[in-house]
């Protein structure tokens, strides 16, 4: 069974970076006993605003049950932080070979 990890990459307006913070806490929470994925933030070094999200699932099937089953604050919160960034967010999907 192969694992999965997709990343979600996107930029942060930087007078909006002490909100984004504050709900990527929120995020970390709401994950903390998920069953399907595991889930981790990063800041790219060197850029105050540039981050990835990554969500890592050991089977693909816990990563299928993961995006078809995403909870009520998961989804405010997504939509909250869309308001933190700038442009487009990029998803990148792998599977471990």
């Amino acid at each position: 069974m192969a694992k999965v990890i997709m990343i979600v990459q996107y930029e942060v307006n930087e007078a909006k970076l002490e909100k984004h913070q504050l709900l990527i806490e929120q995020m970390k929470n709401n994950f903390v006993n998920n069953p399907n994925v595991t889930y981790s933030f990063y800041k790219q070094k060197g850029k105050a605003n540039s981050f990835i999200e990554m969500y890592v699932a050991n089977t693909e099937e816990d990563f299928e049950n993961f995006e078809n089953n995403e909870n009520y604050e998961t989804d405010l919160i997504e939509k909250r932080m869309v308001d933190c960034i700038i442009g487009k967010q990029k998803y990148l999907t792998f599977l471990e070979n």
